[in-house]
């Protein structure tokens, strides 16, 4: 089976995400942007979460200079988990960059949650 969360939609996450940070209104994510999506190890357990909790918790590298490592979870809704199973690409599931209510960023707990269509 061909997985489509693989390491070419993690680069385009990875510019995706920096898009939208940089369209933010507010001020303490404008400048943010992220440098990288790491890819989980284990391909199995990657389709496991995904089809058992229509999420994955990776992390990526986030920050003024892009390298602050964040726990990301990637929320799979509808469309991406019904691409996902028929090992479509996910890059048609992605929200609009001019948005940012996809995404959740704390800062502090440096966490990053976002939800796929």
């Amino acid at each position: 089976m061909q997985h489509s969360f693989n390491k070419e939609f993690c680069e385009i996450l990875e510019y995706h995400l920096s898009k939208t940070l940089r369209n933010s209104s507010n001020q303490k994510l404008k400048f943010l942007w992220c440098d990288g999506i790491k890819l989980p190890f284990d391909e199995n357990q990657i389709h496991v979460n995904i089809i058992d909790s229509k999420q994955i918790v990776t992390n990526a590298y986030i920050g003024l200079n892009g390298q602050d490592n964040y726990e990301m979870i990637i929320n799979f809704g509808a469309c991406a988990l019904d691409k996902y199973i028929h090992g479509s690409t996910l890059v048609d599931c992605l929200p609009n960059e001019e948005s940012t209510d996809w995404l959740h960023i704390d800062l502090n707990q440096k966490t990053i949650r976002l939800q796929l269509n």
